[in-house]
């Protein structure tokens, strides 16, 4: 069972922090209830908001899910595998929501200035849409009782920095332009992968790769 159903969006969580928790926790019960039945394998789709993103309701409902997990684990003896999840780029990945790296690619496909929301110097880090989706089948695949891994890259960039290096794509010479520094927003949320070093977990694609394989798919599929 490969549960990842949960609401992301801002507006749900700063307006509606207690419906979130409430979906997260009751839809993760619901699937534990499942695994258990059928005595399957669980991997939990987490996010590194449970280490880097303080206490609002996505991270505390992530870090509840987590604790359910745990739980089933004990009392059934499930065999669960957390992913937690940090960012994402390459083909597919959306460029209309909230996500500053598809932000910056659109900007970037419509000749804009690039809009920073931020000074610019929060670390953030990104791998390739593939490079994840072969992470996630081989944890489904390995029993592990109970373990949580970080599923990232730890190539930091700053905001600032990845701004500039999509704005480099350009053949018009786009500029961008930095916000203030805001708060509520983690300055740093990078993936720690000595664990998935140590068990062999490697990635294939550069952030440049990543880059330049995103920019060709929204171009070709505007």
């Amino acid at each position: 069972v490969i549960h990842g159903a949960s609401a992301a969006k801002k507006d749900i969580t700063d307006n509606r922090p207690a419906d979130l928790i409430s979906s997260m926790t009751t839809g993760t019960d619901n699937i534990m209830k499942l695994a258990a039945r059928n005595k399957a394998k669980v991997l939990l789709l987490s996010s590194g908001a449970v280490k880097h993103g303080g206490h609002n309701a996505y991270s505390n409902g992530k870090r509840a899910s987590e604790a359910i997990c745990h739980a089933y684990h004990v009392q059934h003896g499930l065999d669960v595998n957390i992913a937690r999840m940090y960012a994402f780029s390459g083909q597919w990945m959306p460029i209309d929501t909230h996500f500053a790296i598809g932000n910056f690619v659109r900007n970037l496909l419509r000749n804009e200035t690039i809009e920073i929301k931020s000074d610019g110097t929060p670390v953030r880090s990104y791998m390739h849409g593939a490079d994840m989706a072969a992470w996630l089948l081989r944890m489904m695949a390995e029993p592990v009782g109970f373990d949580i891994m970080d599923v990232g890259s730890s190539e930091e960039v700053m905001i600032g920095d990845l701004a500039a290096m999509i704005a480099s794509r350009s053949n018009t010479g786009i500029r961008w332009r930095f916000g203030t520094k805001q708060d509520g927003v983690s300055n740093y949320y990078v993936a720690d992968t000595k664990k998935a070093e140590m068990k062999g977990f490697k990635s294939a694609f550069t952030l440049d790769y990543s880059i330049d394989k995103m920019i060709t798919f929204w171009r070709d599929n505007a």
